[in-house]
């Protein structure tokens, strides 16, 4: 029992690491938050602890307060001359299972047509139209020159992106098209896959891996660490370094992707007291 218990050193650093937090230090969620480290400390051997803190303070969350101002950060870079299409389709990314589903790409989506009203003005108004998913497309295929832009707040390995891409060139894409791919975060190798597709994308932030991409870490010593971590948690193969090994340290409004270390947020058959939830 000796090796679960918390120094005081060690209250203090998390203690610290909360209050760095613009959006957890003066959330009603602060106390909960600092226990829940605590439990992720508990599960952790003293020796492997500085990895924990380590990437605690390099984590994101991006909470729904901050979603307008990236949300126009988007707009602002965007060099169309929007005159010049008929109509501009807001559309979340979606893989087809899950059209019927709501999703964290539909708030973004409200955000951006509001913002797109203010920032453009009225006669961009007129024919800005979100619809549910790409398949509404189907509906406007009389329309001469569109502008598709695809939103989501986040862009991980892009493997639902790639899905979305491959069923609107299959069955909505027209020649007069225009597709522009928008999202508050992204991760690099997202990024990367969408240059590899031949569309434009929009970003707030972009994120490289938390511990291979970070030249201040011994990177072998560091994925050592948290590999043995992980080991002791028991967290499923398919989720190892985040989901396909995206190693992101992010969340939105405390709910992490599956490319966050899992340590953050898998609760697992043990229903672990994580710092952010699924």
């Amino acid at each position: 029992m000796e090796n679960n218990k918390i120094s005081p050193e060690e209250i203090k650093e998390i203690d610290t690491i909360i209050n760095s937090f613009s959006w957890a230090k003066n959330s009603a969620y602060k106390n909960k938050l600092i226990n829940r480290f605590y439990d992720l400390l508990r599960e952790v051997d003293n020796d492997k602890r500085w990895i924990i803190f380590y990437l605690s303070k390099k984590i994101e969350n991006i909470d729904f307060f901050m979603y307008e101002n990236y949300c126009y950060e988007l707009i602002k870079k965007i060099k169309y001359d929007l005159n010049i299409f008929d109509e501009i389709f807001l559309i979340p990314i979606l893989k087809e299972s899950d059209f019927n589903k709501v999703k964290s790409s539909h708030p973004i989506t409200y955000f951006l047509q509001s913002i797109f009203d203010i920032h453009f003005g009225h006669n961009i108004k007129n024919k800005t139209i979100i619809l549910s998913n790409i398949s509404s497309l189907n509906e406007y295929k009389n329309t001469n020159t569109r502008l598709i832009i695809l939103c989501d707040s986040f862009i991980g390995t892009g493997t639902q992106l790639s899905n979305c891409i491959k069923t609107y060139e299959k069955l909505y894409k027209k020649d007069n098209d225009y597709v522009l791919i928008l999202s508050i975060a992204i991760l690099e190798k997202g990024l990367s896959l969408i240059k590899d597709l031949g569309y434009q994308v929009i970003y707030a932030t972009m994120h490289k891996k938390g511990i291979s991409d970070d030249n201040a870490l011994n990177t072998h010593e560091a994925l050592e660490v948290m590999k043995a971590i992980e080991d002791k948690i028991e967290i499923p193969k398919n989720y190892r370094f985040g989901y396909k090994e995206s190693e992101a340290l992010l969340a939105f409004d405390l709910k992490a992707p599956n490319n966050t270390f899992p340590i953050f947020w898998y609760s697992g058959p043990k229903n672990r007291n994580t710092i952010f939830f699924r």
